[in-house]
């Protein structure tokens, strides 16, 4: 049985997912300011904690410059909490339509780790890496040439 901790962490998560959902970027930052982690394989190492508040607002616009009809789920494998970090796995799922108009589905396998300060929630690192397209004949450097 899930403890209340547990129950308020889950929550948080769920919050954060709706939050890119319906392009909510205040809540996306309320979550991601401050984390650093790696993304795709060939995108560097994001530290979004150096960033002023104005440049991590453009950069999120940026992504939506390029992205539409963004959509994810995620498949939780694991998930604990152990004093004020949760760490959540398992696989997203991210459906969108490129710049171009290409309707795409990845499927991530994704490791996030989250720290209670001041009783939010806050993503304070994370780790993916894409498994497989919906297209099996797609590669990487196919699909990240849609974002160029």
């Amino acid at each position: 049985m899930a403890t209340d901790e547990q129950k308020d962490f889950a929550a948080a998560v769920e919050r954060h997912m709706n939050a890119w959902n319906t392009s909510d970027i205040d809540m996306i930052a309320e979550f991601e300011s401050d984390w650093k982690g790696f993304g795709y394989r060939t995108f560097p190492v994001r530290n979004f904690g150096k960033m002023t508040k104005d440049q991590y607002y453009q950069h999120r616009h940026g992504f939506s410059d390029v992205i539409k009809n963004f959509e994810a789920t995620f498949q939780t494998e694991y998930s604990e909490v152990i004093g004020n970090v949760g760490v959540i796995g398992g696989f997203l799922t991210e459906k969108f339509t490129t710049k171009s108009g290409q309707q795409m589905e990845v499927k991530i396998r994704s490791t996030s780790t989250y720290l209670k300060s001041d009783g939010k929630w806050r993503l304070i690192q994370r780790h993916q890496d894409i498994q497989q397209f919906k297209n099996p004949n797609q590669n990487l450097s196919d699909f990240l040439a849609e974002f160029q």
